[in-house]
């Protein structure tokens, strides 16, 4: 398609005008030929198939004005190029030749004859000046004689749509122009389209539909009602969003301002619903809240809510920053009763807890020695109000009835406050056994009466290291003001779950994204 007729699909309100200056000219035929050619192509919606054709006029009078009426005038019109004597783009005739009407009126259209050189569509109308060279025969035959050549002038609408004469060109694959303000300016990636792939401020890399570059905000969304951007994503294999930064600042940050909806909302019914993934020294996810819960995780399947690994350092990591305070809380469902899947709130290998570890009970939990297809074994831990230690063992008497019991080589740097127990195995009648001589060094002595007996013993230690020497425990603290009045186990003491010292309401509803409340899988 033409430059000109894209113009007039792009400015189909606008009538364009194009003109010849008017004038007489006087043939050797004794007549004047009165030139007006304008151009009146229909005006048609954007996208119809518009015919590369201007509307010629010219009226035909003898030499003495008068009108030459109802004659068959013979015509060649040629489209010049740069200047009067220039190069001919386009030639065409007609023929039959056409005729003036009752007031001397011939009227043609330049660009609908039998084309002799080039074609109207070939004009590149944006590229330089051009002209119409007029040739007629009065004869209505071929014998054309030159009637003059003219200049096309644009009127000042079509000094406007010159401006957009460049919408259709780039200078790369892809390259879409842009306004400046003052022209039209080829050469820049802003917006870059390939017929696949479109790009803002960089070429489209493969397999990428939108692609967005910049070296500020990137990309912003927002919306006041509805969602401000909705991601939808069928792939097995390929993320629905994947954020990535090669700077230090996070890749991708969520906010939000309602006090209902999530800042960040993540359905997934196949797969992941968010998958993080580092490489460097840093969190993969790190969440921050100072009115509430910094995340919450909710889980509705046979399948881990939270699952995280790490090949070289910790896996989770969580810090509390209010004292008296759990720094994190995992809770159980209701009436949970096994270890794997829904049974606890966290299914770990090995726990290492850095602080003090409180509990309302402890147990360790195995597979049953005896029937370990059926049952667990559960013992409860060894509780006292003391850090206590406690070490035991058996040990027999000589033929004076004594016996050395030797310690781990760290008891006495660990231990303090002493506790011991004896107990005679076997021998004739009763038998006595005392501590001859206490702790020192690692090590204690006994003596039996009677003498070559076995003696089972137990000594216990309040601990003494660094650590607890820091961190003693109070066996009945005080409940701080924040404290007061809730419960550990609210429902024992016929109180509301909410009144617990451990609740955590859940969020605010934040249904799914209202256009979706029903999420398929679109094939």
């Amino acid at each position: 398609m033409s430059t000109c007729t894209s113009l007039i699909q792009i400015f189909r309100p606008i009538l364009l005008l194009w003109t010849f200056h008017a004038k007489e000219t006087v043939f050797a035929k004794g007549l004047t030929f009165f030139l007006l050619w304008i151009l009146a192509e229909g005006v048609r919606p954007v996208g119809a198939q518009v015919a590369p054709k201007m509307t010629y006029q010219a009226v035909v009078r003898t030499a003495s004005g008068a009108l030459v009426s109802q004659s068959t005038v013979g015509l060649r019109l040629s489209i010049v190029r740069d200047s009067v004597n220039g190069t001919v783009v386009y030639q065409e005739v007609f023929q039959p030749a056409p005729s003036t009407n009752t007031h001397g009126l011939l009227t043609v259209d330049l660009g609908g004859g039998q084309a002799v050189i080039g074609s109207m569509v070939g004009v590149d109308w944006g590229t330089a000046s051009h002209f119409v060279r007029t040739e007629v025969d009065l004869s209505g035959g071929t014998n054309y004689s030159l009637l003059g050549t003219t200049p096309m002038l644009s009127v000042p609408y079509a000094l406007v749509a010159d401006k957009v004469r460049y919408l259709d060109r780039g200078n790369a694959l892809g390259n879409t122009p842009y306004w400046n303000g003052s022209v039209w300016v080829s050469g820049s990636r802003n917006l870059y389209h390939d017929g696949t792939n479109v790009g803002i401020g960089s070429v489209a890399p493969a397999n990428t539909k939108l692609y967005v570059f910049g070296d500020s905000v990137a990309m912003s969304a927002y919306s006041t009602r509805k969602n401000a951007a909705f991601l939808q994503n069928n792939s097995d294999s390929y993320a629905t969003l994947y954020a990535e930064n090669f700077g230090n600042a996070p890749a991708a940050i969520f906010t939000a301002d309602s006090f209902a909806n999530s800042t960040l909302y993540a359905y997934a019914p196949y797969s992941n619903a968010i998958l993080g993934y580092s490489t460097g020294t840093y969190a993969t996810i790190a969440a921050t809240n100072p009115n509430g819960p910094a995340g919450y995780l909710y889980g509705n399947s046979l399948y881990s809510t939270l699952l995280c690994g790490n090949d070289s350092g910790t896996a989770i990591h969580v810090v509390g920053g209010r004292p008296n305070l759990a720094a994190a809380y995992f809770q159980p469902s209701t009436g949970a009763n096994g270890w794997y899947n829904a049974s606890s709130a966290v299914n770990l290998g090995n726990l290492s807890v850095g602080g003090t570890l409180s509990k309302a009970a402890g147990t360790f939990r195995i597979d049953h020695p005896v029937d370990p297809d059926n049952k667990f074994l559960v013992h409860s831990f060894v509780e006292s109000p003391d850090m206590m230690n406690l070490y035991n063992g058996n040990v027999l008497t000589d033929a004076t009835g004594m016996a050395t019991v030797e310690l781990p080589s760290y008891f006495c740097a660990e231990n303090k406050d002493f506790r011991y127990q004896l107990t005679p195995i076997g021998g004739e009648g009763f038998s006595r056994v005392r501590v001859v001589t206490k702790i020192s060094d690692n090590r204690f002595v006994i003596q039996s009466d009677p003498p070559r007996i076995e003696v089972s013993w137990q000594v216990t230690g309040i601990r003494n290291d660094r650590y607890a020497q820091a961190h003693p425990i109070d066996p009945e603290p005080i409940k701080a003001a924040h404290e007061k009045g809730r419960y550990l186990h609210p429902e024992l003491y016929g109180q509301p779950v909410n009144q617990g010292l451990l609740y955590m309401a859940p969020p605010a509803q934040s249904p799914a994204p209202s256009m979706d409340k029903t999420l398929t899988r679109h094939e």
